[in-house]
């Protein structure tokens, strides 16, 4: 809702500021589908309940591959995951190649949009160029809406049809 408002209305350049809530907020939602997954699949596998990665999407997607690859017996269902998954794993590789910039030597790599610096004040990868990063909205949001659908379907699957059954 904020990137939609903000692409609408930007005559006073709000969109420069308010993209980093819309970061920390997307990649927090994206995160918490992807525990939720990981918790449904623990449930189901009779695994240890652990939630490995932290605040890491691509350490915890990585994670959420590897139980979906353990669960799902069949092919067809495991290639439809993956296909359900792309734009989000391309969202996260993206997302990922732009903060490996600044630091590789820390572990929690996703407060860059919360803070300019590291806590050891090292800079993020947008304070360390001359160079804009731009975030082109209108591609963000309709990425953004289907990456939201299909974790809410995925979620709602292995909840729904195997836990609440």
């Amino acid at each position: 809702m904020l990137a939609e408002d903000v692409l609408n209305e930007n005559f006073n350049k709000k969109a420069d500021i308010i993209i980093f809530p819309i970061l920390f907020n997307t990649n927090h939602g994206i995160e918490l589908y992807l525990k939720a997954i990981t918790w449904s699949l623990n449930i189901l596998m009779k695994s240890e309940y652990k939630i490995e990665g932290n605040h890491d999407i691509k350490q915890i997607l990585s994670t959420v591959k590897s139980k979906v690859c353990k669960f799902e017996k069949e092919k067809k269902k495991k290639q439809q995951f993956l296909r359900l998954i792309e734009n989000l794993n391309a969202y996260v590789n993206e997302l990922n190649e732009k903060i490996e910039i600044a630091n590789s030597k820390k572990s929690d790599k996703m407060d860059f949009s919360r803070y300019p610096l590291t806590k050891e004040y090292i800079p993020h990868f947008y304070i360390d160029t001359f160079e804009n990063v731009e975030v082109d909205l209108e591609n963000f949001i309709s990425r953004m809406k289907e990456i939201k659908k299909n974790l809410n379907l995925l979620s709602c699957y292995y909840l729904y049809e195997f836990i609440e059954t």
